[in-house]
């Protein structure tokens, strides 16, 4: 094991967090230990145990930082005038983060799968207040007759984010940008009815 070097310990524990979910990544959220997450970091067992004295929080922190990071981006892309532009915007940065924090959506899909874990019920508060934020885009296209009064917000909500998992996995499996980039469209004009 390399020496690591003595750091301010909010400094070492927001250092421990990056390979908190790069070993929970690689080992899933079942099987994540302090281990692995000191060999990624190149510190003691201890050290770990220090900063996060359960398994469990070790689980805690890498979901956490996946809500943290859906939250943002959802934020950020929903948050705009255009419905179409908000919706086919939120899909490009989701699947921009497969590419550029693989780490992060492995963590989530591995959450989303997890019904027997303990933190099922933490991924259901996540995604129904993801639901709830694309609902309110959906709801928005409603009154603005972009979509159909019988429009329902619930299925696509569903429905979209449901994809991301198909799109995610699509790139785990090899799929070329082409690729995804034509399945993305296609999701768009299948559940919002846009060209």
């Amino acid at each position: 094991m390399k020496k690591s070097l003595r750091l301010p310990p909010k400094e070492r524990k927001k250092q421990l967090e990056e390979f908190i979910v790069k070993a929970t990544a690689e080992h899933g959220i079942s099987r994540v230990t302090h281990s692995h997450v000191a060999n990624l970091a190149g510190v003691s067992v201890s050290t770990v145990h220090f900063y996060f004295k359960r398994r469990k929080d070790l689980v805690n922190s890498a979901t956490q930082q996946v809500e943290s990071y859906l939250l943002e981006i959802f934020t950020i892309n929903l948050e705009q005038d255009s419905v179409q532009g908000a919706l086919t915007d939120l899909a490009a940065a989701f699947l921009r983060t497969g590419y550029e924090h693989p780490d992060l959506i492995k963590v989530w899909l591995d959450w989303s799968a997890g019904i027997r874990e303990k933190v099922w019920r933490d991924y259901q508060d996540l995604l129904e207040e993801l639901h709830r934020r694309v609902r309110n885009v959906l709801a928005k296209a409603k009154r603005e007759k972009i979509l159909p009064k019988d429009f329902n917000t619930m299925a696509a909500a569903r429905i979209y984010i449901g994809t991301g998992h198909t799109l995610q996995l699509m790139i785990f499996d090899g799929a070329s940008k082409q690729e995804l980039i034509k399945a993305q469209k296609h999701l768009m004009r299948a559940v919002f009815l846009v060209r």
